[in-house]
């Protein structure tokens, strides 16, 4: 059997400073047309331009990888495309579209990383078939609005639709993806209900209530603690829109819990004298003052009395934490997109990045890889003329685990009908000996 063919097409729209090190070697100029213009004007430097244009033929077989500059805009399409209810023809070739919002304000860097991870996966590809990918990655900058977004061709001609970032640029390319009848994978967006009634939206990253619901039933089934406490900033706070996820999972169970708001509403000492085993969940995301005051409180009123706090996967993440803060009180954090580095997959994955690009793989990096390898799966289950339905471990060779669950709604009749599809796999972490371990 032949491999499959693979051609990973990176559309740049007014860089400015931003290059991607993809580090392939020689230039071939690929001139679609005139660029998109973005809302705002730029300064972008031509020959900065240029050298983001190298490319070189990959030495797999039948894989090429070509970076274009432009691309051509066409005029956007008004009229709404039918519904194929009924399964699509085969086809030999799958276009996948990834849009990415490189200039456009954000932290460019992750991007890239982003994009080196995918374009590791089209150059080390052990996947066989007869049919040709191509996939094609274009910067939409802060772009929103559907007529400029359904106007690029490379969305147009979209099998697969992959990426935004910004809420408002994720509801569109679903709206687009729904009009074409094609799937569409949200790749950094987690916010809750973005669409409804849109059986073709993948939601990748967990949202708020999965993490919070996560750590909830881990709490209830795997501690079963005597007293549990939630804790946020205040009634009105942004961590107190997750506390229904936590109660709805407590009440069922019928756990012992108790709400505070704000430390200033809360003496620790009798309460933890009071209950043998207890969980403080702090669903705070954002505010490292409020979180590093109530461990601190915690830590001063426990003494010698075992306490479990659970909090957010940014706590990670947070610049000059103190770590000793997690290490004392026993800290559970939900994670997505987990990478068990010391398996012989991540090794020689990280061996292979740092050989190519110069500099060590992040989660990124991973999860631009794993991006790869869930195209391809689609892809093929796009040319035998199948429609895509997530089933329970469909991309077993990925980095990290997916697990779409069909999130249902009741539109008034009496069958629940699918509204869309949201990644559920989640890994609980506990801070032990200066690291993160799982613990689930």
């Amino acid at each position: 059997m032949a491999r499959w063919a693979f051609l990973l097409i990176i559309s740049l729209f007014c860089l400015g400073s931003c290059s991607i090190p993809l580090n392939i070697g020689t230039a071939q100029n690929h001139d679609n047309g005139s660029a998109r213009q973005n809302d705002s004007k730029t300064n972008a430097d031509t020959s900065e331009s240029k050298d983001i244009g190298r490319v070189s033929n990959v030495d797999t077989v039948r894989t090429k990888v070509v970076i274009t500059e432009t691309t051509k805009q066409e005029d956007p399409v008004n009229k709404k495309e039918d519904k194929k209810e009924t399964k699509k023809e085969r086809k030999q070739l799958i276009k996948a579209t990834i849009a990415i919002p490189l200039n456009s304000g954000y932290e460019a860097s992750r991007f890239i990383e982003f994009i080196n991870g995918l374009n590791l996966g089209v150059q080390y590809s052990e996947y066989y078939g007869n049919g040709k990918i191509e996939i094609h990655v274009v910067d939409i900058g802060n772009d929103n609005s559907i007529q400029k977004l359904k106007s690029i061709k490379e969305i147009k001609d979209a099998d697969i639709l992959l990426g935004g970032y910004q809420t408002s640029q994720v509801k569109t390319l679903a709206e687009i993806a729904e009009e074409k009848s094609i799937p569409y994978f949200s790749l950094w967006n987690s916010s809750d209900y973005i669409v409804a009634n849109n059986p073709y939206f993948f939601q990748i990253k967990p949202s708020l209530e999965t993490y919070c619901s996560c750590i909830a039933r881990y709490v209830s089934k795997q501690i079963k603690p005597d007293l549990t406490i939630i804790l946020v900033e205040g009634k009105n706070s942004k961590d107190a829109s997750s506390l229904d996820y936590f109660t709805d999972i407590y009440s069922r169970d019928n756990l012992n819990f108790k709400i505070v708001y704000g430390l200033g509403s809360i003496d620790w000492k009798p309460l933890l004298e009071s209950y043998g085993k207890v969980v403080i969940n702090i669903p705070n995301w954002e505010d490292r003052l409020f979180v590093s005051k109530a461990l601190k409180q915690i830590i001063d009123s426990k003494k010698e009395r075992t306490v479990t706090v659970t909090g957010m996967p940014q706590w990670a993440l947070w610049d000059q934490a103190d770590f000793s803060l997690f290490d004392n009180v026993n800290l559970l954090l939900p994670f997505s997109n987990y990478v068990d580095n010391e398996l012989p997959a991540s090794v020689q994955f990280r061996q292979t990045y740092f050989e190519k690009y110069g500099t060590w793989p992040t989660s990124e990096s991973f999860y631009g890889n794993d991006i790869y390898k869930i195209i391809s799966k689609i892809s093929n289950e796009l040319m035998m003329g199948e429609k895509f339905e997530p089933k329970s471990g469909f991309c077993q060779n990925c980095f990290s685990a997916y697990e779409f669950k069909p999130i249902l709604v009741n539109n008034g009749g009496e069958l629940q009908q699918l509204s869309y599809y949201r990644n559920q796999s989640i890994t609980i972490q506990k801070f032990e000996g200066g690291r993160f371990v799982t613990v689930r």
